[in-house]
């Protein structure tokens, strides 16, 4: 560092230049917060029954995305909340989770908050690969205190769905647990408005041993629209959790096999039967839209919870045989399920005609009628009399 002296106007001025006028290393209160857009959707997140205050980004108005290890407290939306505007001086805006989903394979959960959510959701991209090692990271979090604070951090190398920073300055003021913590590629110094990752675990609290493995954005982003399109179907009319399952012995009518989707949240995965259980990978939401094409139709799709997506027959086949996927919503006629009541009541139930084939979702016949994880597929619509497996019972949650 330099120091010049200049005298003006009968004043002394006494100036530093050098690298005392970088900014300070240390893991800071933001000054002047926001200072990208994407900041401004940071979120604090509290669990009934968890002293900490954790971390979280708006990915829309009323959805956070976040860690999911402190939901080990609680699930239940009403014991969660979401506080956006908080900061030094500011408490914020808090509004109580209508839901909360868990990513079926990473550590992540989505917070739902009730009706249009927080004014001003940000602006932001996901990156769409990993960061290389040595890369410079900005990370936002919360304090013990509640206040908005800064570590700048380095990328050290891969880990499982993502990679592991370790701090280039001191992050004891971040909370114990940072998990949740949106992280920003650094641009000149700033955060620029590209996500590289969330928080999932942290370790440490100094340079020399604090470590802080992320998720990639790259792995989880995909998800993200999916999710936002099926907060929007929670918001309407036609909102609560079902589950679809036929009855494929008339002699044992309390044998269940219920319409399934494992665990995964990829596109093209296969919908398949499996013994009603009545969990997350068997729930599902009818959404009904408008088509400018046939204004006086009813169109239903049938929507994931645990990926968001729809029901859906690839390529828009109309041949028979053809398996059911899940995949995004599009609101096309392949993901386009019309609904009728049969006749008489008992033994009633529904069946769903799929729009652009005519043809009834299927479960496997008989004798695989009751055989798990066999595909669901669309078929011929057959006569009352032998159509137990496209015979549809709806079990609301």
């Amino acid at each position: 560092m330099s120091v010049l002296l200049l005298r003006w106007a009968g004043l002394t001025v006494l100036l530093m230049v050098g690298t005392a006028l970088h900014r300070p290393a240390q893991a800071e209160t933001i000054q002047g917060f926001p200072q990208n857009s994407g900041q401004a959707g940071l979120v604090a997140i509290t669990v009934q029954g968890d002293p900490l205050i954790h971390s979280g980004i708006l990915i829309s108005p009323n959805v956070a995305l976040t860690g999911k290890r402190w939901f080990s407290y609680s699930t239940v939306p009403n014991t969660v909340t979401v506080t956006h505007g908080r900061r030094q001086g500011q408490p914020g805006t808090t509004m109580t989770a209508a839901d909360v989903w868990l990513h079926p394979q990473l550590p992540l959960a989505l917070v739902r908050v009730g009706g249009t959510g927080f004014s001003g959701a940000p602006t932001f991209s996901f990156s769409n690969s990993v960061p290389a090692a040595n890369t410079n990271l900005v990370c936002m979090g919360f304090s013990a205190g509640g206040d908005v604070k800064r570590a700048e951090l380095r990328v050290q190398g891969t880990a499982a769905n993502g990679y592991v920073v370790v701090s280039r300055a001191r992050t004891d003021m971040i909370l114990n647990d940072g998990s949740g913590m949106p992280c920003f590629t650094e641009s000149g110094g700033f955060p620029s408005n590209t996500i590289t990752g969330i928080a999932v675990s942290t370790s440490g609290a100094d340079a020399q041993s604090w470590q802080h493995t992320q998720v990639g954005g790259p792995s989880f982003k995909d998800w993200i629209p999916n999710m936002i399109h099926l907060s929007t179907v929670r918001s309407q009319r036609l909102s609560r959790a079902f589950s679809l399952y036929t009855k494929p012995d008339p002699n044992n009518p309390n044998l269940k096999m219920c319409l399934d989707i494992p665990g995964s949240v990829s596109a093209n995965t296969p919908v398949n039967q499996h013994a009603c259980h009545y969990g997350p990978n068997q729930l599902f939401y009818f959404h009904q839209f408008n088509d400018s094409r046939n204004p006086v139709v009813r169109h239903y799709t049938i929507v994931h919870q645990n990926s968001g997506m729809c029901l859906d027959i690839p390529n828009g086949s109309t041949a028979g045989g053809v398996k059911v996927q899940q995949y995004p919503c599009n609101q096309g006629l392949n993901q386009d399920w019309e609904q009728f009541i049969y006749e008489p009541q008992p033994p009633g139930g529904l069946k769903f005609v799929q729009k652009r084939s005519n043809l009834c979702l299927s479960a496997p016949a008989p004798p695989n009628s009751t055989t798990n994880s066999l595909q669901v597929e669309q078929n011929g619509c057959l006569a009352a009399n032998n159509n137990l497996h496209q015979r549809w019972f709806i079990r609301w949650k």
